[in-house]
Parts: C-alpha cells; structure tokens; sequence
C-alpha cells in the first residue's frame, strides 16, 4: 500500500511537472523571424485552431511588399514589389520615354548652337562664297533633322522654336551671301530684318526653356 502510494505520488509529481513544463511553453511568446532576423510585432504571433497566427504587416513589409487595409470592404490589401497597379505601367513607359527624349533634345539644342555660333564666325570674318554654302547647306541639314525629330508634346513648342530659329538663321546667311556676291545693299537689309527676326524667336527659346524647367522636363 505504502509503495502504491509512494508510486501514485512520484506519477502526481511527474504530472505536475510535464503539466508546469507545456504550460510555460505554451506561455512563451512565440517568435517571428524574416530572412534570419528578429521581427518585433505590436501583436504577437498567437495559435489559434491550432494554426499559427502572425500580422500581415510584419512579415510582407519585411520581404518589400505593401500593405493596405481598406475599412469599407474590411480588405487587407499586399502588393508585392513587383506589381504595379493599373495604369503605372503606362505612366512608367512615358517617364522613360521623356527622359530618352530630354537626351536627343538636349543633343539637338547642342548642335544648333555649335551651328550658330559657326555661322556667326562666317559672317564675322572674311569668309569665301563656299564658306557660306558649306554653313547654309549645314543649317538646312540640322533644320530638317529637328523638324522630322519625334518629339513629345512637352517639347513640341521648343521643337518649333528651334526650327524657326534655324530657318531664319540660314535666311540672314542667304542674304549677306547674296549682298557680298551682287554687293546689293537691300539684301544687307533683308539680313538685317531677318537677323532680327532670330533674335525674337531666340527671346522665346529662353522663356520656353525657363517655363520647362519650372514644370520640372528640364
């Protein structure tokens, strides 16, 4: 009897102890780690049915993702880095594309105006009949190649300017060309309009380029 008694209370011991020992373990907070590192929720992980429960939050954000929760339709809302929502896509296609056409637009400003600093130098010095041709024939090239330039609807206004400016400088070499060849006064002063002419449409290049970089295209 006393031995029955000794085993029973040696079993109760036991029982008490695997019953104090799965009680701390189910007490322990259970943790949340995420590529190797700790995650420290405001709501602990928790089983619930036997399945482990842990906030959405805390472990798509860690891995780059977003998470929204919509009140209305009572949503949780994760989108991975990956995904792009209707209409980004697009609107990534455009940026890229104004950026591409920034590029060939800052080039072409470039060359106009290597090319007009060029035709200046022409004009300023004693310069041959080929002298003028080459420069118009490089101007006419360069005029032709901005006009046919794609150019997006930022940058059309600039585009035109450009062009116009190119036209007119090629119209004052024209004239002090034909002025030297037939040493007629009025062509000097059909340069002289002319020249004029170019130097509003230079005043509107730099108002437009002042008003894209405001807009932030520039």
């Amino acid at each position: 009897m006393k031995q029955f008694i000794s085993g029973f209370a040696t079993c109760a011991v036991i029982c008490a102890l695997l019953f104090m020992g799965s009680s701390a373990i189910a007490d322990s907070p259970i943790k949340l780690f995420i590529d190797g590192e700790i995650i420290q929720c405001d709501v602990p992980p928790q089983i619930i049915n036997g399945r482990v429960m842990v906030p959405a939050r805390f472990v798509a954000e860690p891995l780059g993702a977003k998470v929204e929760w919509d009140e209305r339709s009572r949503t949780v809302i994760i989108l991975s880095p990956n995904y792009k929502l209707p209409g980004e896509e697009i609107m990534s296609q455009q940026t890229n594309s104004l950026s591409q056409a920034k590029k060939e637009l800052y080039a072409l400003v470039e060359r106009c105006e290597n090319v007009l600093e060029a035709s200046a130098d022409v004009i300023s010095i004693n310069s041959s009949h080929q002298d003028y041709q080459n420069q118009i024939e490089e101007i006419t090239n360069l005029k032709k190649e901005f006009s046919e330039w794609n150019a997006p609807v930022e940058y059309q206004s600039l585009q035109n300017l450009c062009v116009d400016s190119l036209g007119k400088a090629r119209d004052v070499l024209l004239r002090v060309q034909r002025a030297l060849d037939s040493r007629n006064i009025t062509e000097l002063y059909k340069a002289q309009e002319s020249l004029y002419e170019f130097q509003q449409i230079t005043s509107e290049i730099g108002a437009e380029i002042n008003s894209l970089k405001q807009k932030g295209y520039l």
